[in-house]
């Protein structure tokens, strides 16, 4: 049950939070050894619960509603140099210890004809400006030539469950075909059973890529972009090519094609999949199925308020993005729970689902609480979370469509996305 599943990462993950050797791992420059007035453990819950206000109010909201952290008044400088003193591999722990216990403990994921199905892809990142950050991160100027910091981030989403399974953030134009195979590596150590497909876009096709996939049993469906000439058939829809470079020892048998898209463009895809059973019209289903990571960086864009960062240190950064992932992530088994009591109470023709921004708004919200909660009380506010969930619904409209907007424009937040922190 997905409930017991919540429960087993919250505790697991407050057990990871208060032990010493999560400390001693995590901490920089053998900081927190002495008693001071903030502990590691509460900068951790600081950094998960962190609202998109100033460092004053979140601490003073922290020290209001739970007394039992017993945090002594503290001035932002000391919260700014103690989270300093932390480094961000803690943060991304706590995300792949979801993940490892998420793959572990539930019993049936989410498939597509019989396949998990995962997206790969990259976004950039804006970060506050700071001639620190320019050099940490690099930069690309706008139209009046002025430096901007910039970042990139990478993710591994499975797309049926809502899952980020693995994530990272590094410098501007940071090498998606490096990323991905980190992203595959990580993937590879988890040991999931089943058949697998990978979706990219067209920035990662190479040979490379390829045979690492076909070598560790793993299906893909990549983008090919028009300068990819050697895999491009523009005669033939749907065909089966042999492709071997110049140096490569091992030829791969790859199958090519292409269909129209609604705006007159064509679509240029390859794969390894050759199987007959998978027609072009599957393949369509199954390439458009990547549009689920999309939605996920702009939740975190736009829900979680990732670019409104509570700091300008690399290392504050990197801590806000992780914490924002680890968070997105039990928001969504959450959903899924509220989605699930949704369907068994819905008698009328139309699709519901719960309203995602909401449950976002709760977890943050309920985040320290459910850490420090034992036992029954953790299923109770859980229980509490799912009920107001499946209350706030919003109707599933079928084939709705909004069209891409190609000019580009200053404005960050839309009408349609308020607020949830």
């Amino acid at each position: 049950m997905e409930k017991q599943l919540i429960k087993k990462i919250l505790v697991n993950t407050k057990d990871l939070i208060h032990s010493d050797s999560f400390l001693k791992k995590h901490r920089l420059n053998n900081r927190f050894t002495r008693q001071g007035k903030l502990s590691f453990t509460d900068i951790m819950y600081f950094i998960l619960s962190r609202e998109n206000k100033s460092i004053s109010i979140n601490i003073s909201n922290m020290r209001r509603f739970f007394p039992q952290l017993k945090i002594p008044p503290v001035s932002k400088q000391a919260i700014s140099k103690a989270r300093q003193k932390v480094s961000s591999d803690a943060c991304l722990e706590l995300c792949h210890l979801f993940t490892k216990l998420y793959y572990k403990q539930k019993k049936k994921q989410s498939l597509w004809h019989g396949y998990h199905i995962y997206a790969i892809d990259g976004s950039t990142i804006q970060i506050p400006v700071s001639d620190e950050n320019i050099g940490f991160w690099g930069s690309n100027p706008n139209q009046y030539g002025i430096e901007e910091p910039l970042a990139s981030a990478s993710m591994l989403y499975d797309v049926m469950d809502g899952i980020i399974m693995d994530s990272l953030i590094g410098k501007y134009r940071l090498n998606e075909r490096e990323s991905a195979n980190k992203h595959i590596d990580f993937f590879i150590t988890q040991n999931i059973c089943g058949k697998h497909v990978f979706l990219f876009d067209r920035g990662y096709p190479s040979y490379e890529l390829f045979e690492k996939l076909i070598s560790n049993k793993l299906f893909f469906v990549m983008r090919l972009s028009l300068s990819f000439k050697k895999l491009i058939d523009k005669q033939n829809e749907d065909t089966i090519i042999v492709y071997h470079p110049k140096g490569k020892k091992r030829a791969l048998t790859l199958r090519t094609f292409h269909f129209l898209l609604p705006d007159g463009s064509i679509e240029y895809l390859v794969t390894n999949i050759i199987s007959p059973d998978f027609k072009l019209e599957t393949f369509k289903e199954l390439y458009f199925l990547r549009w689920g990571i999309e939605s996920r960086y702009k939740e975190l864009k736009m829900s979680f308020r990732l670019e409104s960062f509570s700091g300008y240190k690399p290392e504050i950064i990197k801590q806000d993005f992780y914490a924002a992932v680890f968070l997105s992530n039990l928001a969504s088994i959450t959903k899924n729970l509220a989605d699930s009591k949704i369907d068994k109470k819905e008698t009328n023709s139309y699709l519901y689902q719960a309203n995602k921004n909401f449950i976002i708004s709760q977890m943050k919200a309920n985040i320290i609480s459910v850490l420090l909660y034992k036992g029954k009380r953790v299923i109770k506010l859980i229980d509490k979370i799912i009920d107001e969930a499946s209350l706030n619904r919003s109707e599933i409209r079928p084939g709705r469509k909004y069209p891409r907007h190609k000019k580009y424009t200053r404005r960050k937040y839309f009408i349609n996305n308020k607020p949830c922190l």
